[in-house]
């Protein structure tokens, strides 16, 4: 029955439906309305290829980009310069382990401390992160099973008490100057 089914019934009516969609579109011009659109799409393409440019356009242009170049370079140096000492402050030892940071300066919420890391302070290896419910679990890689038992190895620590810790050493001016 899938047989007389599969080659006979679905051929005999996919015919039919096709004749019923054919009759439906053959007075609209589906192909040439394509083909005229692939043809205006090939012919702006070609057009813009072919474009002629003078020379001096070219060097123009090619001179403006470096001296916007040069400008920024100059603002970006300026930028540095102008920057307050203690942003020079990404690195600590915050309780137990070493921490690095990055701080970006917005307008709207002043100093933000961006991807604060953590660092074991025996062997210098990152940390890997655990969340659990008591918080965030931090712990060595480096280290055997045994010693991550150890409490130098694994603690809960809370990310938002060490951006705070670095806020109140900026502001009291205690974070360790170069």
């Amino acid at each position: 029955m899938k047989a007389l089914a599969l080659y006979i019934i679905l051929p005999v009516a996919t015919s039919v439906v096709g004749s019923f969609v054919y009759d439906g579109i053959k007075g609209v011009a589906v192909f040439s309305t394509l083909s005229s659109v692939l043809y205006w799409l090939w012919s702006t393409f070609v057009s813009i290829l072919t474009l002629e440019i003078k020379l001096w356009i070219v060097f123009a242009g090619l001179l403006f980009l470096r001296i916007l170049q040069k400008m920024r370079k100059a603002l970006d140096e300026r930028d540095i310069r102008n920057r307050p000492e203690w942003s020079k402050y990404t690195s600590g030892v915050l309780r137990k382990w070493l921490w690095t940071w990055r701080y970006n300066f917005q307008a709207t919420q002043g100093i933000v401390i961006e991807n604060l890391v953590p660092y074991c302070p025996h062997c210098a290896c990152q940390l890997q992160a655990y969340n659990t419910l008591q918080g965030r679990y931090y712990r060595c890689p480096n280290h055997p099973l045994e010693a991550r038992e150890q409490e130098t190895f694994a603690e809960y620590e809370d990310p938002e008490e060490i951006r705070k810790l670095i806020l109140h050493r900026i502001a009291s001016g205690s974070y360790p100057r170069e």
